[in-house]
């Protein structure tokens, strides 16, 4: 849908972003996007690292993103 296509460039760069951090907690790798209290707001402990999220954890942050447009 178009709505999916919208979201794609949102969930490449917060992808990108907590994964090229090696070893960095999302906390840290995250932090230009969200605060840690907003993280725990999404459900997600701080102290975990990018391959420990879910795929729809991802699309829900790439989501808020999108929705708030902090690109």
């Amino acid at each position: 849908s178009d709505e999916q296509r919208a979201l794609v460039p949102y969930l490449n760069n917060i992808t990108t972003t907590a994964f090229s951090a090696r070893r960095k907690t999302i906390r840290n790798s995250l932090s230009k996007f969200f605060t840690e209290q907003e993280l725990n707001s999404f459900g997600l402990d701080p102290v975990l690292r990018a391959e420990n999220i879910s795929v729809e954890k991802y699309v829900e942050l790439a989501t808020a993103l999108k929705l708030r447009d902090k690109i």
